[in-house]
């Protein structure tokens, strides 16, 4: 896996400690710490660090996710809803949650996720009996928004 320090791709095998510090504006937020000592410095998106720290572990049979549905935009709140099989799960550091893995979309982090008995959650921990009550939730959120 590379690490993006600014304009810089650093393999992580030869980092052995990233030292984070305050972000000020126009000025590095990370200093990476080779096995050799060297160091750079430079800026590191929060989402790649954290994807240091977590663990990718295959899905069981028969979950299925769905980008969450943006309630935003102009058209209509969707008519089927678009479930793909999910390959595997990033597990986040400290067991805080979980995101859905799916070969077409790839890490998803805003979905919906429905497990083999037909229930649906959210990843802001909405939870819904089915696809259909899912669905139904999204639309009326659609009206509300208008």
């Amino acid at each position: 896996m590379f690490i993006r320090l600014g304009s810089l791709f650093v393999n992580s095998q030869y980092v052995a400690e990233i030292r984070l510090r305050s972000n000020q504006a126009n000025e590095p937020n990370a200093t990476l710490v080779m096995h050799d000592g060297s160091q750079r410095e430079g800026f590191v998106l929060q989402s790649e660090i954290e994807s240091l720290t977590e663990t990718i572990v295959p899905a069981p049979a028969g979950f299925e996710a769905n980008r969450e549905y943006e309630l935003d935009f102009d058209d209509d709140g969707p008519v089927t809803l678009d479930w793909r099989p999910v390959v595997a799960f990033a597990v986040h550091s400290g067991g805080a949650g979980l995101d859905p893995i799916t070969a077409d979309d790839g890490r998803l982090e805003k979905y919906a996720l429905r497990s083999p008995d037909g229930k649906v959650r959210t990843s802001s921990d909405e939870f819904f009996d089915s696809s259909d009550e899912y669905r139904a939730f999204l639309q009326k959120m659609k009206g509300k928004a208008a």
